[in-house]
């Protein structure tokens, strides 16, 4: 009978174990040599079979069981837990020596490259798997290869000490201490194999002050969960992954973090080109080849200058290292740069000194208030149970061949496993050291000398000074490749790439021009696996497997497999053609000031007036006419629309009324804590998805110091700006509800209007009579919550992303998001957080776009630009989104996720996640079908058959347009559409005294076009402006829709669509303040250049016409200083990158022609 019995149980999708801890003399055998059948083993010195001991139940101490098994070589694992995984592992205590993760920890090697070599991982786990998924697969390799029974748990190694005949056996004397029992015991092994790892003793520097400091300072060892750092100020010290991933997951609940670092680093994604794991992309025998056969520096260069181009521009970032990018461990982070661009992160200097409150950082005075301090400074190398001599070196040179070996001993008996510092995934380059380590035990295989050894060491550490900086790890310090085809060259495992080039060709191109997977190192040589081949010709299928869903087809487009640079060369040569035919069109264009005021009519050609008209030849001018002055207009709704309406109707000499039902302007941006029906609000965590110099409005730069992608809290801010600069807070009338908005009697005649308000404060009725109404109430106030079949019987909860405030209250649930646009995107991201398993439910699929554009710019800052709208109206529409579909198949191949829609890319809204790909790829969010049927535990998703068992939906499903105030003979609403000249005035009013403003869905920001429509609104009002006749309006709305229909998916999301660039030029023009293109081309060439080739700014519509800001060019002409102000380290300069002379004299081409027609033809 057992004194004590500790039991635990491990279940997982794929197994279960029962783990029985004894007492020591529970446990006969463990330390007692001997065993039957010994002709069988391979034979210790004293004729029986060998022994090996263990030292940790990692992953390589997993693997070093497993070998010496197969080696027939007993292997004894001691483990100082109670439970094998080591560092994957996850546990709450934070014990010295012994390393752990994170909760949140995410692998950074895809799971194909680090697989065990033969153990491929199933195919529906995710490529980057989640700490608590590798465990998972820890557990099936000890179940399929009976680790278990060699473990012994709660057993810590004291010392490891050489026998008193060690000359002659090569044995080891092992102490070791039973945690349970206290029992010390010692025993004699053949060998030792230390599988410990490397991060178990935390490198904790000091600082200036330190002891001051009345804050929290932690080590990223101690991190666990993140909650405890909720609305603190946070300083992360360390820029490598561990301090990364400190950043960016405090980022998500923290008010502010900043990332200290000293020299910066190089940051590698996760995410490759064309959404493949990154290191299935360039760890490639073909790469290695060209990286080995070239100039270091050269390789250096290109590889950095890709990197740089594909994701961001380090030094704008401020943390590009002095070093080349091989000179260094790689920093893998898909999130950091879209932190930092919303400001949620901000990189700083070292920490110059601490203070009580805070710290102060180099190259600055000013104290930084900080709540903790967390020191993700890396670890310090140490094996106290070692006998003291075992592991020296000569000053920095640490004695070990081949990572493994102390090169000076004279015996193959003590490993250290683990080891090592690799360019590449850990996992299969430490069990190529364990399969060496065992066949060097079993004598199948020799050491050299160690004078050879010695020798081999030296030469390491000569070669890695030149690339590294100087550490005492330089000589641990290797490359992916080289290093696996060295290691196992040792033991005849490396593959024969000649022999297979002629003899199995389909092999021979996976391994050259493929990943270059484990699996390669079992083709041949001993303990060879027969599933080796199928493993590497079938990577791609596991691959892919978990970002499919059931039933999933390949989407086929037009022009695909199109050259693409035939087609790019075609695009440019049609691009400037057309510029020289529209500039020749302006000047010899005789008859352009006829016109009546119906809108469909000739034009010179098709995009004349639209791009490079000058207003003074504009087919439509002002009216001569004027109406009466109406004196006061209701503004219905405070938010940005409502704003921009008061500032304009201000402008034109109109007394504006604001109603706001809530106690605070801001609208949807203001956030708050309850779900109040009729009124717009955000999640805590909302960014807004356009960047703030497109979105800006056009009287107002946003603060050179605000990230380019706002919080809500900063957009607040910004709303507040806009009202204090337009003097708007008098004119709003708060906790004032509009209940009715009706014809006044006399309208017929004078267009007013009766409004009825209800004071939530008092519950007063008022009732008022204006001369005109603007309603700025949105289109995110009526949620559209769809219903499924048997929705009723579904025990969870069901809600509206309206109500999704926080993600408080969903940890460890299983959670369907039902929609993938914005919203939807947006809470499945946040969920995935805290959830257990996040699905992500979409009928059609989506388009997916990146807050951050190449080389790290705002991308809508890169693609909303004239010269690029140009192109996509002269060129076909087809053509346009095959170009732009394959730049963002580039970052990310929307067919392989599950994302690929029937519709092309420029048919939908523009849905905007960074996140979101990593997410996928890390499985902490599935892609599925559409919902078919709820059932009492969870939901059936379309083209499966079974239950998927869930505990909430959130339905990400949209909004319903909806006008509770006004009767629908006034403003008629039908299947989520309404009829509106422009997307303002209702046509069948006698009178334009009604305007609905706001309610659109631009394909760029939604600021800067409000404040558009509120401007060329108030010009109507105050009777500067007419409208055309309701016939004329009626054609242009019918057009306008038709168009839609064409272009956008048929949905209630696209009912409201309008180009970003052509609907605001529209409304400007209409108004005189369309910038004269021409005209600055020959009086400004500066400012030409920048409004034609650089981002479409709202300050250009501030150049000329009424209300014309002085301002305006230096705002255009300053643009780029404020994006890179909020990116740069105190005292840090932007340096400009101009375009290449060849590109800058292309553009040039159009202008020199103009020239020639104006003073040579």
């Amino acid at each position: 009978m057992h004194d004590k019995q500790y039991i635990f149980n491990i279940e997982t999708k794929y197994c279960r174990f029962l783990f029985l801890s004894v007492t020591d003399s529970e446990q006969p055998g463990i330390f007692k040599a001997g065993a039957s059948d010994l002709e069988r083993h391979t034979m210790s010195t004293d004729g029986k079979r060998k022994r090996v001991a263990v030292i940790g139940g990692g992953v390589c101490g997993i693997c070093s069981v497993k070998t010496l098994k197969e080696e027939d070589i007993e292997p004894v694992c001691f483990e100082k837990t109670g439970f094998f995984g080591g560092t994957w592992r996850y546990h709450e205590d934070d014990v010295d020596g012994l390393a752990a993760v994170s909760w949140a920890t995410v692998a950074n090697n895809s799971k194909e490259m680090s697989a065990i070599s033969d153990f491929p991982p199933p195919k529906d786990v995710p490529n980057y798997l989640p700490q608590k998924k590798i465990y998972e697969l820890v557990c099936m390799y000890v179940n399929k290869f009976d680790v278990m029974r060699h473990m012994h748990f709660n057993h810590e190694v004291l010392s490891v000490r050489k026998t008193e005949d060690y000359e002659t056996t090569g044995r080891w004397t092992v102490t070791v201490k039973n945690l349970l029992t206290n029992k010390v015991m010692t025993d004699v092994y053949d060998g030792v194999f230390v599988c410990t790892g490397q991060f178990g003793y935390p490198n904790m520097p000091s600082f200036p002050g330190q002891e001051k400091f009345k804050g929290r300072i932690l080590h990223s060892k101690q991190l666990r969960t993140f909650e405890c750092f909720k609305n603190e100020r946070v300083v992360v010290v360390g820029i490598g992954c561990s301090g990364v991933d400190a950043a960016t997951e405090t980022s998500n609940v923290a008010e502010q973090v900043y990332l200290s670092s000293r020299n910066g680093a190089w940051i590698f994604p996760r995410l490759g080109p064309y959404g493949l794991p990154f290191d299935m992309c360039y760890l490639r025998r073909w790469s290695d080849f060209i990286y080995r056969s070239l100039p270091y520096s050269w390789t250096s260069w290109m590889f950095q200058r890709n990197l740089e181009r594909m994701k961001f521009n380090h030094s704008l970032y401020g943390v590009k290292p002095p070093n080349h990018v091989w000179a260094q461990d790689p920093v893998l982070t898909d999130i950091l740069p879209s932190r930092i661009l919303s400001g949620h992160i901000i990189v700083k200097n070292n920490i110059k000194t601490f203070t009580e409150s805070g710290v102060i950082f180099e190259g600055e005075t000013k104290i930084i208030e900080a709540d903790t301090v967390i020191m993700a400074t890396g670890y310090n190398w140490k094996f106290p149970f070692l006998e003291e001599g075992v592991l020296t070196k000569d000053g920095d040179c640490l004695n070990l061949y081949k990572c493994v070996y102390p090169a000076q001993l004279p015996h193959p008996t003590l490993a250290i496993l683990g080891f090592m510092l690799p360019l590449g995934p850990g996992f299969p380059l430490g069990e190529s050291q364990c399969r060496w380590a065992a066949l060097l035990m079993s004598g199948k295989v020799k050491l050299p000398s160690s004078k050879e050894m010695l020798a081999d060491v030296r030469k390491r550490y000569e070669i890695n000074i030149k690339r590294y900086k100087k550490s005492d790890r330089l000589t641990t310090r290797v490359d992916y490749i080289e290093y696996m085809d060295d290691l196992t060259s040792q033991f005849g495992a490396k593959p024969n790439l000649l022999k297979i080039f002629f003899t199995d060709q389909k092999l021979f191109w996976a391994l050259w021009l493929g990943p270059s997977l484990p699996y390669q190192y079992r083709l041949q040589g001993p303990h060879k696996w027969e599933g080796a081949r199928e493993a590497i010709l079938t990577c791609k299928e596991r691959m892919e497997a978990p970002l499919r869903k059931t039933g999933h087809r390949k989407t086929k487009r037009k022009f695909q497999g199109f050259p693409l640079k035939l087609l790019l060369a075609f695009i440019v040569f049609w691009f400037w053609i057309s510029v020289l035919f529209v500039v020749d069109e302006i000047w010899r264009h005789e008859v352009l000031l006829n016109h009546s005021d119906a809108i469909v009519r000739p034009q010179p050609t098709s995009f004349v007036s639209t791009f490079l008209l000058p207003n003074f030849l504009s087919p439509r001018s002002a009216s001569s006419e004027r109406m009466e002055v109406t004196k006061r207009v209701a503004v219905i709704g405070a938010g940005p629309c409502g704003l921009g309406a008061v500032k304009s109707l201000k402008d034109e000499g109109l007394e504006p009324v604001c109603f706001e039902r809530t106690g605070q302007m801001g609208g949807l941006w203001r956030y708050h804590d309850e779900d109040m029906d009729g009124v717009a609000s955000v999640m805590k965590t909302t960014i807004i998805n356009t960047s703030k110099e497109i979105g800006a409005c056009s009287l107002c730069p946003p603060p050179a110091e605000y990230p380019n992608y706002m919080h809500h809290t900063l957009m607040y801010k910004y709303i507040c700006m806009l009202a204090e600069q337009g003097d708007c807070v008098r004119h709003i009338k708060f906790y004032h509800e509009t209940k009715k908005i009706e014809k006044a009697e006399d309208y017929e005649k004078t267009g007013r209007w009766t409004v009825t308000c209800k004071n939530t404060q008092t519950g007063e009725l008022v009732t008022d009579t204006f001369d005109a109404v603007c309603v700025c109430i949105g289109h995110h106030v009526y949620p559209n919550e769809p219903t499924f079949p048997k929705q009723e019987e579904f025990e969870g909860k069901i809600m509206h992303t309206h109500s999704l405030k926080k993600v408080d209250g969903y940890e460890d649930l299983k959670i369907v998001v039902v929609g993938v646009g914005n919203s939807g995107m947006d809470a499945a991201v946040e969920l995935s957080a805290v959830a257990k398993k996040v699905y992500l439910s979409s009928r059609r699929g989506t388009w997916v776009l990146p807050r951050v554009g190449p080389k790290g710019h705002p991308f809508d800052a890169i693609f909303i630009r004239r010269y690029l709208h140009l192109l996509q109206r002269i060129l076909p529409f087809n053509l346009i989104c095959y170009v732009t579909e394959k730049q963002i198949n580039d970052r990310f191949n929307h067919d392989m996720y599950n994302l690929t829609p029937n519709h092309r890319i420029l048919s939908q809204h523009p849905t905007v996640s960074d996140t979101l790909p990593i997410k996928l790829l890390s499985g902490t969010v599935v892609i599925r079908g559409g919902i078919k049927h709820f059932t009492k535990k969870g939901v059936v998703f379309d083209g499966e058959e079974e239950e998927t068992d869930v505990d909430a939906v959130i339905l990400a499903t949209g909004y319903k347009i909806k006008f509770s105030f006004l009767s629908d003979d006034i403003l008629p609403v039908e299947d989520n559409k309404v009829r509106l000249y422009k997307f303002i005035f209702p046509p069948h009013l006698p009178h334009p005294t009604l305007a609905v403003l706001g309610l659109i869905q631009p394909s760029g920001p939604g600021f800067p076009v409000g404040e558009m429509q509120c401007r060329w609104t108030a010009r109507i009002m105050s009777g500067n402006l007419k409208l055309p006749s309701e016939v004329a309006m009626n054609a242009d709305i019918d057009k306008k829709l038709e168009y839609i229909r064409k272009r956008y998916v048929d949905s209630p999301r696209h009912t409201l669509q309008v180009d970003f660039i052509s609907y605001q030029d529209e409304l400007a023009e209409e108004i005189g303040a369309k910038p004269n293109l021409l005209k600055l081309a020959l009086t400004d060439p500066k400012l030409f250049w920048v409004i034609f080739t650089g981002p479409s700014l709202a300050y250009q519509y501030r150049l000329q016409g009424p209300h014309s800001w002085s301002g305006a060019r230096d705002a255009i002409l300053t643009y780029k200083e404020r994006v890179v102000a909020p990116l740069l380290k105190p005292g840090q300069k932007y340096r400009k990158y101009g375009g290449t002379k060849i590109m800058k004299l292309l553009y040039l081409l159009p202008i020199l022609y103009l020239f020639y027609i104006l003073f040579f033809n």
